[in-house]
C-alpha cells in the first residue's frame, strides 16, 4: 500500500505492481470475494502473480457510482495488483444501485491491474 493510503494508488504502476510477494491461485471451482464494507473500506490484493483457472471466480463488490458519467476515484472499490495475472475464469462484478436508482456510465478502472496479463 502506498504511504498515501488507497486514494495515492495510481492505475498502471510497474513498481506498485511489483510490492506484492507470492502468488494466488483461484481453482476447483473457488471464488475470491472482495468485499467493500462501509466501515473498512474496499479491499486490496497485492501479489506477485494471479492465477485463475477456468474454473475459478473472482468476485468484486463495486460501491454505488457517485457521479454521472464519471471513472470512479482510485482507492474507493476493490482492485487487486499483480504482477502477471493469468485469467481464464469468471469475473463478478456487484454494483450497488445509486441512491437514485438510476445507471449512467460508470466506469471501475483496471480492478485488475497488472504489467502482464
Amino acid at each position: 500500500m502506498p504511504a498515501g493510503g488507497p486514494t495515492a494508488l495510481t492505475l498502471d504502476n510497474a513498481a506498485q505492481n511489483n510490492c506484492g510477494v507470492g502468488t494466488l491461485n483461484i481453482n476447483s471451482g473457488g471464488n475470491f470475494h472482495l468485499l467493500n464494507v462501509a466501515a473498512d473500506g474496499p479491499s486490496y490484493v497485492f501479489m506477485n502473480t494471479l492465477n485463475m483457472g477456468a474454473d475459478g471466480t473472482i468476485t468484486f463488490d463495486l460501491p454505488a457510482p457517485v457521479g454521472d458519467n464519471a471513472d470512479e476515484p482510485i482507492g474507493t472499490y476493490p482492485q487487486v495488483f499483480v504482477n502477471t495475472a493469468n485469467l481464464a475464469g469468471t469475473i463478478v462484478a456487484n454494483i450497488t444501485a445509486p441512491a437514485n436508482g438510476l445507471w449512467d456510465n460508470t466506469t471501475y478502472q483496471n480492478v485488475i491491474d497488472a504489467n502482464d496479463a
